[in-house]
């Protein structure tokens, strides 16, 4: 299913990594409203998700999205900055590939995952 629209919300990884608790896809953890977590719209609309170059395009949007939800411009040398950043970075993009609900997209976003921590 292809949406034209994808909102990135970080309000569970948030609360997560503020509450010291690194659990993955935990959404509503701590919260049953994300109307007011930090959020942000990837358009699509304009993509081919059938071809690699179009889901190649979406997938370097929703990581620059979940950069800028995540305040990437905070992270400096703190520790708990940085491991915050990440929790939330990967929380933010792993829930808009979700939300996409596109096989290829989810097949590159776990190739690129693999890659990164294997």
């Amino acid at each position: 299913m292809n949406r034209k629209l994808s909102s990135i919300t970080t309000r569970s990884a948030l609360s997560i990594a503020l509450a010291g608790l690194l659990v993955a896809f935990a959404p509503g953890a701590f919260a049953a409203d994300d109307s007011d977590a930090p959020s942000m719209k990837v358009h699509f609309g304009d993509l081919n998700l059938s071809t690699d170059a179009g889901v190649q395009t979406l997938y370097k949007r929703i990581k620059i999205a979940a950069r800028t939800v995540c305040n990437e411009s905070q992270v400096a040398g703190d520790g708990r900055v940085v491991s915050h950043y990440w929790a939330c970075y990967d929380k933010a993009v792993a829930d808009a590939i979700g939300k996409v609900n596109n096989t290829q997209l989810t097949a590159m976003y776990q190739h690129a995952t693999h890659a990164r921590v294997g």
